[in-house]
């Protein structure tokens, strides 16, 4: 997908060049220079923010994969990348999670027509999926890359990095109380600010 998308330099996708550094980093930090032992506590951040920012570069794999089967209209694959595409942007947008889960699950409505739409609206979320326009790339003569600024902020949970047992703890709490919540509004509250869990920036 990268030579599709455009992300490649020299023969290699830009999201595999970078998860491979970021393991050679961890290896090094946390292995071969016994990072955790030396100060659990900042190693601990430092570990949780790489691995996010790892997983977050894997998301653009899957959104390049979903849009090439848009701009096909291959309906099974894309089917397919729905049930992958549509848990996580749920974390962002329940409506359109819902939208999507309607469009290539249940129905199977999607039409060509639809693709510029379709594109906007998961152009929109990448930033809330931790993801840049220049991570997917574009497909020449299909699509152009989308411009849209990159606004780390609007990530769930973003603020929120567990130092030792007893912050995992709590977010684990977060989870349980979100799942038991009383009220939509009240689950969404807890799942972007916290409760039992302690903020990075307190």
């Amino acid at each position: 997908m990268g030579v599709i998308f455009g992300t490649t330099e020299g023969n290699t996708s830009l999201v595999n060049d970078f998860v491979m550094k970021e393991f050679e980093f961890l290896k090094n930090t946390f292995i071969v220079n016994s990072t955790c032992a030396q100060n659990p506590s900042s190693a601990s951040q430092v570990l949780m923010s790489r691995i996010n920012g790892t997983v977050n570069k894997m998301k653009a794999v899957t959104m390049q994969s979903f849009i090439y089967y848009l701009s096909q209209n291959k309906t099974n694959y894309m089917e397919l990348y729905a049930f992958h595409v549509t848990p996580l942007i749920s974390t962002c947008s329940y409506s359109l999670s819902e939208e999507f889960e309607d469009t290539f699950i249940t129905r199977h409505s999607y039409k060509p027509s639809m693709f510029s739409d379709t594109l906007e609206k998961l152009q929109n979320m990448y930033s809330c999926l931790g993801i840049r326009c220049t991570d997917v790339g574009f497909i020449e003569g299909k699509f152009e890359r989308c411009k849209f600024d990159f606004s780390p902020t609007v990530q769930p949970f973003q603020n929120i990095i567990p130092t030792d047992q007893t912050d995992l703890s709590e977010i684990l709490d977060d989870i349980h109380d979100i799942v038991n919540a009383p009220s939509v509004a009240s689950a969404k509250n807890i799942f972007e600010n916290g409760k039992n869990a302690k903020s990075a920036t307190l």
